[in-house]
């Protein structure tokens, strides 16, 4: 994806700090965001008032596409940093005439696209599963697949910290169940906690 990373490049930087909810549900915004580094959470509020986690992005994702292509797009999700990060901002409107110009980066964009569908569509299919547990080991391997850093042999890392609750409405489950396929999968040794009781 160098094309499209370098397609932002040149554009104007905004930081974020974690805590931070760049977009709100059901906001309209004209710029579009790419993610160089730190990671954001999307998720929406259910009517019970609980939070649902959608997705987690990092770096090399582009938030607010759809404003470049359909007038007034308003958002689905909120979007809030789980980390420190960097962002790169560019005009909706001046996107869709650039890529015009760029069928390299075009390529890429449709390339990114495809895959986060791919990446939303697991997840379904992941959420529809019987078992807790399958759910559960389904989401964390896909969150290792994309964003774990190997610290030692065997051993990988995630950038961000996870809540029971947050891990519970990703897989489609109780927080109670989540915590204790969690508690399971600590003393077989699969994963280990955060100090915190994060993931």
């Amino acid at each position: 994806m160098k094309h499209l990373k370098a397609f932002f490049d040149s554009q104007p930087t905004r930081p974020f700090h974690k805590g931070d909810v760049l977009l709100h549900q059901d906001e309209t915004n004209n710029d579009v965001y790419f993610i160089t580094d730190g990671y954001l959470k999307a998720y929406s509020i259910a009517d019970d008032g609980d939070e649902k986690l959608i997705s987690i992005l990092g770096p090399g994702d582009v938030i607010n596409l759809e404003a470049a292509f359909f007038h007034d797009h308003s958002h689905r999700h909120y979007f809030e940093a789980l980390t420190d990060g960097t962002l790169r901002v560019r005009q909706s409107d001046s996107l869709a005439k650039a890529l015009a110009k760029e069928p390299a980066t075009l390529l890429d964009l449709v390339r990114y696209v495809m895959t986060r569908n791919d990446e939303l569509a697991q997840t379904l299919d992941n959420i529809l599963q019987a078992k807790s547990d399958t759910k559960l080991i389904n989401y964390l391997a896909l969150l290792v697949q994309r964003f774990g850093t190997e610290v030692r042999d065997g051993v990988i890392t995630l950038p961000f910290p996870l809540s029971h609750a947050q891990l519970a409405s990703m897989v489609g489950t109780t927080r109670e169940t989540m915590t204790v396929q969690l508690r399971q999968l600590t003393k077989a040794g699969v994963i280990k906690p955060a100090k915190s009781g994060l993931f």
